[in-house]
């Protein structure tokens, strides 16, 4: 666990050293482009043959909008509570739309 902890603080100051380097401005474009390209990366492998390698280049686009997302919310101020506290709530309102369209 003591690894872990070190491992995440290692990660988490060299997010921070690169958003602080870059600034808002930057990163928020380079946010742009990179979710442009993961949603690229799911088109094409919704048509794809080869669904491996289609596969290995969302993983790719995925990891990199989650360092940029990771530098913005460092760059916003915005915490992990704050997105876990969002994300429960927009994942109990689907949920309840899905019951109201009859899904179970």
């Amino acid at each position: 666990m003591e690894y872990l902890i070190k491992h995440l603080d290692h990660t988490d100051r060299r997010i921070k050293k690169i958003a602080i380097h870059y600034g808002y401005d930057v990163e928020s474009i380079k946010l742009v482009e990179e979710m442009s390209e993961l949603t690229q990366a799911i088109c094409k492998h919704r048509e794809s043959k080869d669904k491996a390698k289609t596969l290995n280049n969302i993983k790719g686009e995925m990891a990199d909008v989650y360092v940029v997302l990771e530098q913005m919310k460092y760059l916003l101020n915005i915490s992990d509570e704050d997105i876990e506290e969002l994300k429960e709530f927009k994942i109990n309102r689907q949920l309840i739309r899905m019951k109201t369209e009859g899904k179970k």
